[in-house]
């Protein structure tokens, strides 16, 4: 995060179906506000630049298509004498959206704040994360390769 935590809100009464509707709040197509801390670009800066300056900062809120937005499952824990709540989520989204945003908008709207603790881009355009190769078997591959004999 780039900021300390401002406040801590006790999350102890959450439950997956209050997360599961809160989220659907979050879903389809609307306008996004971008957080402060994003590459967006203000007055030809970008805004974490600004934001870390402490300077001030309008973004204007931009679409998005949010398709898919599943909460899995969630864990209680305990942080600095705290009780959190973390959601396991997927979304299905447009190009541009903010999943730290999502995150933020989620807490916003079940009044206990939300951030990321871990993000996995599973597919990206025509990529997907399940039929990428590790280094090892790249590795193992070009090693697996007879020599090149060039001429010099």
């Amino acid at each position: 995060a780039e900021l300390p935590v401002e406040a801590w809100v006790d999350a102890s009464e959450l439950t997956l179906e209050s997360i599961q509707t809160a989220s659907k709040d979050w879903s389809g197509e609307y306008f996004q506000m971008p957080p402060a801390y994003s590459a967006k670009k203000v007055d030809g800066q970008k805004a974490y630049a600004i934001a870390r300056k402490g300077g001030e900062i309008n973004l204007k809120p931009a679409p998005i298509c949010v398709s898919r937005y599943d909460i899995h499952s969630i864990e209680h824990r305990i942080v600095d004498g705290h009780n959190v709540c973390d959601a396991h989520v997927t979304i299905a989204c447009t190009k541009g959206t903010y999943i730290r945003a999502l995150a933020r908008d989620l807490g916003k709207t079940l009044a206990v704040g939300g951030h990321l603790i871990q993000l996995q881009r599973t597919v990206n355009g025509p990529f997907e994360l399940s039929a990428c190769k590790s280094m090892e078997e790249i590795l193992e591959v070009i090693h697996g390769l007879p020599p090149l004999a060039v001429d010099l």
